[in-house]
């Protein structure tokens, strides 16, 4: 799993191919996504996408509904996500 920052304008909202999450981002948020997901971003938006060092663990995943999940973003320490 890679830790991602998102940078660019407007909100953000796909699918991970890998794990079948939603992946929503807000400028500032950071995301955890699946290697492939990660690559993916990278290189279809230059820019928008900023890899953070540091271990990324999966998150725990809540089930709003039988079918659909979402991946949340990280809380970064000391603010609001």
């Amino acid at each position: 799993m890679i830790k991602l920052r998102y940078v660019g304008v407007g909100p953000y909202r796909g699918v991970d191919p890998e794990t079948l999450c939603v992946v929503v981002a807000r400028p500032g948020q950071v995301v955890v996504v699946s290697e492939a997901k990660a690559r993916q971003l990278v290189a279809d938006f230059p820019g928008a996408w900023e890899e953070l060092e540091g271990e990324s663990r999966p998150h725990r995943r809540r089930r709003s509904s039988r079918h659909h999940r979402m991946a949340r973003p990280e809380r970064e320490k000391g603010g609001e996500a």
